[in-house]
């Protein structure tokens, strides 16, 4: 980690935090991916947080902020699938962690309708050939936990209390696309891959081993982090346009 730390800071690009709260560095080497990391005034890292830069946006509802209790550097944003602003007409419910979160929440527009991009980094996944494949698996679940092959849950939305809210889902898509590609980051490769599902497409990153088991049409189901920024709607400097697309 250390390493790896010096190279960001030797080779990324260094922002100062309002209210002398340190600075940020991120380094963006290629492939879609990036490390971003924020240092205190005493030179310490507080946070180190990959980036997956998602490249399509959607049109979602900005509910409102969120800070993550045990790292303010983690917190992010509440946003809502919904056709109108009525809230009747909510499909979905979705938590994303902001990288920079401090130098950007003045930018965000609370209930407004904004781009966002966000990606999803794969944690612990199942990966099945076809459908029917899928539903044999679903049939030796508990009675109540069997999902659709297109399904989308997030984490902690529907606790009572606030501080439960995470950038975590469980969701479950068909494989659009995959690819591998190789990065600085990663030892020696990750996957990257769009993933369909209820309703609308998500970017995800998968590590090597559960990459190379998954191919196009295939159906994968598991849990994700979700990772992302408000896209290009403001004038900003270059930085946030790489960071946050």
């Amino acid at each position: 980690m250390e390493k790896l730390a010096g190279m960001v800071i030797t080779n990324g690009t260094k922002h100062q935090w309002p209210r002398r709260m340190g600075s940020s560095i991120v380094w963006e080497p290629g492939n879609g991916t990036g490390i971003w990391i924020h240092v205190n005034n005493d030179n310490v890292i507080e946070c180190v947080t990959p980036i997956l830069v998602g490249n399509s946006p959607l049109n979602l509802f900005v509910k409102s902020r969120y800070i993550d209790p045990t790292c303010p550097h983690c917190s992010g944003l509440i946003l809502e699938k919904r056709e109108t602003e009525a809230e009747e007409s909510i499909e979905l419910q979705i938590a994303i962690q902001l990288a920079d979160y401090e130098i950007t929440k003045d930018l965000i527009q609370i209930n407004k309708f904004q781009p966002v991009s966000f990606a999803g980094i794969a944690e612990e996944i199942g990966i099945y050939k076809d459908e029917e494949d899928f539903n044999k698996n679903s049939e030796k679940l508990p009675e109540g936990q069997m999902y659709a092959t297109e399904s989308f849950i997030p984490a902690g939305l529907f606790a009572q209390d606030p501080k439960d809210v995470s950038s975590q889902a469980f969701l479950s898509g068909t494989v659009r696309f995959i690819e591998r590609r190789e990065g600085i980051f990663t030892d020696p490769c990750w996957y990257y891959g769009k993933i369909a599902t209820l309703g609308m497409t998500i970017e995800c990153a998968f590590d090597e081993e559960q990459g190379a088991q998954i191919k196009e049409g295939y159906i994968v189901q598991g849990t994700y982090w979700l990772v992302g920024g408000a896209s290009k709607t403001w004038e900003r400097k270059r930085f946030f346009d790489r960071i946050f697309t």
